[in-house]
């Protein structure tokens, strides 16, 4: 347990990728961590399906609008698809694997403790802004 998160579930493992970390129950807290961007929107298309307060997807910009682009033509809606975070993490300036952890952390605990509208309107002050 870290800072009071629990990884209480993860989607089935393949050998080629890690999927999908449910961070927490309540509320629902989801983390997508993979090796592709084809992994990443098998695990999307799960996870959208469902109600969460936080969809995180790690990823280069590039990456992730591939990502949410081919969900769009499978037919997710564009307010849906905007409601996922990322980059995920708050802007703080990371670049070493640490700080990034810590960043993806601080953005959980923002959005347990303020909400997803605070998380948001952090990035937003930045202009992460996908």
């Amino acid at each position: 347990m870290l800072l009071g998160f629990q990884i209480v579930r993860s989607l089935p493992r393949t050998s080629r990728s890690l999927c999908v970390i449910y961070i927490s129950v309540r509320p629902h807290i989801v983390v997508v961590i993979t090796r592709g961007h084809e992994h990443d929107a098998d695990c999307l298309i799960e996870i959208l399906k469902k109600k969460t307060v936080y969809a995180g997807l790690i990823g280069s910009r590039r990456r992730v609008r591939f990502v949410l682009e081919m969900l769009g033509e499978k037919g997710f809606s564009r307010t849906r698809l905007k409601e996922v975070f990322t980059p995920i993490g708050l802007p703080i300036g990371a670049e070493s694997p640490e700080e990034i952890a810590l960043s993806i952390v601080s953005e959980l605990v923002c959005v347990r403790r303020k909400g997803p509208a605070q998380a948001r309107a952090l990035r937003n002050a930045v202009g992460i802004d996908l």
